[in-house]
């Protein structure tokens, strides 16, 4: 019996340490699915933003366009036709027109 006494403490320290190695391995993989959801979901938001991105630029062409094609020359304003110019010339440097200054139709 005394010896199983005497022995108690490196049984606890045993026991802690193994609980321990259990925890601190149980930390390291939840930190892993933690940086793995954290990784899915900036690529689901990438993805989401990318997706925005495009249909934004859809629709300034559209809009540039049909304004081009709606409004005659004579009734425009200075600002609309600077914003126009503007328009088409940030949609060809983003790479979404051929060419500045072009309408969409166009550049097919």
């Amino acid at each position: 019996m005394r010896d199983v006494l005497d022995s108690l403490p490196t049984i606890v320290i045993l026991v802690h340490t193994l609980t321990q190695t259990k925890g601190d391995n149980m930390t390291d993989q939840t930190d892993k699915l933690i940086e793995e959801v954290q990784s899915n979901n900036k690529a689901i938001e990438h993805e989401n933003v990318k997706k925005q991105n495009h249909k934004l630029k859809r629709l300034l062409a559209d809009m540039c366009m049909h304004a081009d094609e709606d409004t005659p020359s004579e009734h425009r304003t200075r600002h609309f036709n600077d914003t126009m110019t503007t328009s088409y010339d940030y949609l060809h440097e983003i790479g979404h027109l051929k060419e500045p200054n072009k309408k969409k139709e166009e550049q097919c």
